[in-house]
């Protein structure tokens, strides 16, 4: 299936998406590359597809595939290109059978965990169709060869034409060959178009290749020392941070957003060469949120008080200014001292927080590290003083003195960097960011009860 639509649809719900795909991408210009990525041939046959049946023989070839011992990938596009005539088939397969199916079963896997095949006809003076298996139809993909230079396959099947119809449309027979080779530069090494090949960080007995199953996605595929390492820095966080929320729970707290410790399934590109972060992963970072469970049971009555007390300053207001703007601000925060929120982030270079009520504070933390206190914290999603919440900042590492930088009168960012040691493994942790978000009350109750050394135990 297109990428674009394998990405970000179910495949279980395809017609919005066929829609989106034959819009775009089957009318869009075949890719043109200065150098080819892949060479070789293949053919189309088609029958059952009236003035638009016969043979195709594309000139451009897309995508990527990789193979292991007990694994197998490949996204590859055909195009015959621009002109009268034009058939245009993407296809998908996951897995290292040498026998591959399509049809509605396997494709309705997605998330590159199945197998597609999406064949577009177009031309001038016919009507532009689309086709792909459904109901009983299937195709299979019988592969000759597959290796990290060539792919070579045949496939045999039936598809049905897409329409708006929900029966009764036309299936088409469809067969055809393709032979692919990738290119490979004057030193013999292999080119790849994807992340396919390329090394991570290592870690102990695992994989550091690797093998890209999200061609043409936004993220890539991890690498199993990726995988490896990701698992156990988000289990070292949890074990440190177990006594603290087990202490908040036993006090009335629970809670409604869980961290999710993988294992991760994607991964930003372009990571690979750089220190590994918890937040450009499919996980993304560790990340909890507890509310107390008497929340709101007492806000009503303050905010009742509250608003008795306003009624009664704003009879004068010049004289009550200062009182109004007190009780206004009291207003606002009431309600901070229910939720409470962390976020662990590793191999952070630097931290910058908009405080709308400046001065910060910085105290050490016993042990090893700081603690930045900052009254009013911007949101993370942006915002003024009335989103903001108290926020502390704990930072282990190599972290420089926190500044402040006034941005006006009133307002001020806190910012501050740390210098990573580039000659340390890729897969590795030098510094160690926790927000809380939340009353400083809370967040020091919360902060006393961590295992700091078990967290200090994944520094190198």
């Amino acid at each position: 299936m297109p990428n674009a639509c394998l990405q970000f649809s179910s495949m279980k719900k395809l017609a919005p998406c066929l829609v989106l795909l034959f819009a775009i991408n089957a009318f869009a210009a075949p890719p043109q590359q200065k150098k080819p990525a892949i060479t070789g041939s293949a053919t189309i046959t088609v029958t059952g597809a009236g003035e638009q049946s016969g043979t195709y023989n594309p000139k451009y070839l897309a995508g990527d595939w990789f193979t292991t011992s007990s694994d197998g990938h490949a996204t590859v596009t055909f195009d015959t290109g621009m002109g009268a005539r034009r058939a245009k088939l993407d296809l998908e397969w996951d897995g290292a059978s040498t026998t591959q199916t399509f049809n509605k079963e396997r494709e309705a896997l997605g998330n590159h965990k199945g197998a597609s095949f999406y064949l577009s006809l177009m031309g001038s003076g016919a009507e532009d169709q689309m086709g792909e298996p459904s109901g009983s139809n299937t195709v299979t993909l019988t592969i000759t060869k597959m290796d990290a230079t060539t792919l070579e396959a045949r496939f045999d099947g039936t598809v049905t034409k897409y329409t708006n119809m929900t029966r009764g449309n036309p299936e088409w027979h469809v067969s055809g060959t393709l032979n692919l080779h990738r290119f490979m530069t004057p030193n013999g090494t292999t080119t790849y178009l994807s992340a396919n090949g390329a090394t991570t960080g290592s870690l102990g007995n695992c994989d550091a290749t690797i093998h890209d199953k999200l061609v043409g996605a936004e993220w890539r595929s991890p690498s199993e020392c990726e995988v490896k390492f990701d698992q156990h820095v988000r289990e070292a966080i949890d074990r440190s941070l177990a006594p603290a929320l087990h202490s908040l729970t036993g006090a009335g707290w629970s809670a409604n957003k869980q961290p999710k410790l993988g294992p991760i399934d994607s991964i930003a590109r372009h990571t690979e060469t750089k220190p590994y972060q918890l937040d450009f992963t499919s996980a993304g970072a560790y990340v909890f949120s507890l509310r107390n469970a008497n929340a709101g049971k007492n806000s009503a009555a303050q905010q009742e008080a509250m608003q008795q007390q306003m009624a009664v300053l704003m009879k004068d207001i010049a004289k009550n200014q200062k009182q109004i703007e007190a009780l206004s601000h009291q207003s606002a925060t009431l309600g901070q001292g229910d939720n409470l929120s962390v976020r662990v982030t590793v191999n952070d270079t630097s931290v910058e927080v908009v405080s709308f009520r400046p001065p910060f504070t910085t105290s050490p933390l016993p042990g090893g590290g700081v603690v930045l206190h900052i009254p009013a914290a911007q949101a993370r999603t942006g915002g003024g003083e009335d989103a903001a919440m108290p926020e502390t900042l704990i930072l282990l590492g190599p972290w420089g003195a926190a500044s402040g930088k006034k941005l006006d009168a009133e307002s001020e960012v806190v910012h501050a960097t740390a210098a990573l040691n580039k000659t340390k493994p890729l897969l590795s942790v030098q510094t160690i960011t926790v927000r809380v978000e939340g009353t400083d009350a809370n967040a020091k109750q919360f902060i006393q009860s961590i295992d700091w050394s078990a967290l200090r135990s994944l520094l190198q």
